[in-house]
């Protein structure tokens, strides 16, 4: 779902949506690095 908005985004926005992706993939790597 939060890859849809990106996806959108990106079309109007290249540069937002290149943050918006880096601030997920950052999140999701943070998770991944608590769980272990």
């Amino acid at each position: 779902n939060e890859m849809a908005d990106v996806v959108r985004l990106y079309s109007k926005k290249p540069k937002t949506a290149e943050q918006r992706l880096a601030n997920l993939l950052s999140e999701v790597l943070y998770e991944d690095s608590e769980s272990v």
